[in-house]
């Protein structure tokens, strides 16, 4: 509920830092003017961004004040936009994409006993974490980028795929020109 009036259908996104609001939820909302412009960087490039700062939001039970809001051209399918892991104010956050449900917690769950401990590195709020590629028997190592918007499979860019011929190999079940939230 953003300033106790507006209810929004929001993406939780790992790569976000603030609240954005797509463009097509802000004409909706005329009386959210987004005066300021910052630099941003994501995966797809440098850019310029609108936004604005001083909001309300309730998520759940949460109540967030001076919520800052930038303007963003995508969100995941009927969605106004997204908020990140630093709207949620946990240490500990799990998504369980079985039951359609973002849990939080003080301290991690007995149910992660069998879990692997994995080491992420944060640049630029993007989570990315190392690991590899193996087909036919040969291994590429990358660094991939923990992305809530693609769930159980990897997005591999061209430039990446010319320099392991060894990925040529794989099928290539569908292409596609992806785009970040600023259009790059």
């Amino acid at each position: 509920l953003l300033n106790k009036r507006h209810r929004l259908t929001l993406m939780f996104h790992t790569a976000v830092n603030e609240v954005t609001l797509t463009q097509q939820t802000l004409e909706k909302l005329p009386e959210i003017e987004l005066e300021q412009v910052a630099d941003s960087e994501s995966w797809g490039g440098k850019s310029k961004v609108r936004f604005a700062r001083g909001f309300k939001l309730s998520l759940g039970q949460l109540q967030l004040d001076d919520v800052s809001i930038f303007r963003s051209i995508h969100s995941c399918h009927q969605t106004d936009g997204k908020f990140g892991p630093r709207q949620l104010q946990s240490q500990i956050i799990e998504v369980d994409f079985d039951r359609s449900k973002l849990l939080m917690h003080s301290e991690l769950p007995e149910r992660t006993s069998d879990w692997e401990l994995v080491e992420i590195t944060i640049k630029n709020v993007m989570m990315l974490v190392d690991g590899g590629i193996h087909v036919g028997g040969d291994g590429v190592q990358k660094r991939f980028m923990i992305h809530s918007g693609y769930s159980v499979f990897a997005l591999l860019d061209d430039e990446f795929v010319a320099k392991h011929e060894n990925i040529n190999d794989m099928e290539i079940i569908d292409e596609s020109e992806l785009t970040d939230s600023s259009g790059n």
